[in-house]
């Protein structure tokens, strides 16, 4: 048991720093977004006249275009569903890898125990990301949110 403590310790902390990685480069990119989006109301705002002038833009329908709410991010079904097939299969082939790493034997002993459970956990994790991009596609069709390829006749949901 003390031999796999320390490979889970590793694991948990790469996989935190990705998690925050990942989290401080979607923050990001929004902040940009958002950064242009008020430089470009700035400059509009600089290039009228008086304020009758910017009201009467303001209130025409490219007006309230330019200046209204920010566009919200559309939900992306398939870049989702896409991520967790990707990462299924990374996973399915790490933990294939480390279960067979833990039965070759080649280092020793020491490690066999720690090899087969990362392995197998490596290898659930895969199955579960893969269960739930099936799901998702399933679900994400009977919901109309997807639509089956031109083409490619559509999978019968009953």
């Amino acid at each position: 048991m003390e031999d796999i403590v320390p490979a889970i310790i590793i694991v948990g902390l790469a996989a935190v720093l990705f998690w925050i990685l990942r989290t401080f480069s979607d923050n990001n990119t929004r902040r940009k977004l958002f950064e242009t989006r008020a430089a470009i109301h700035r400059d509009l705002v600089n290039r009228f006249g008086s304020g009758e002038e910017l009201i009467a833009y303001m209130s025409s329908p490219a007006g309230r275009e330019v200046f209204g709410p920010a566009p919200a991010e559309t939900p992306n079904p398939l870049k989702r569903i896409l991520g967790a097939v990707q990462t299924g299969i990374v996973l399915v082939a790490v933990g294939a890898g480390l279960f067979v790493l833990s039965q070759s034997g080649w280092y020793g002993s020491d490690g066999r125990d720690g090899f087969a459970f990362l392995g197998i956990l490596a290898l659930a994790l895969g199955a579960g990301f893969l269960i739930s991009a099936f799901a998702a596609v399933k679900l994400s069709r009977r919901f109309g949110l997807i639509t089956s390829p031109a083409g490619a006749p559509a999978a019968s949901e009953d």
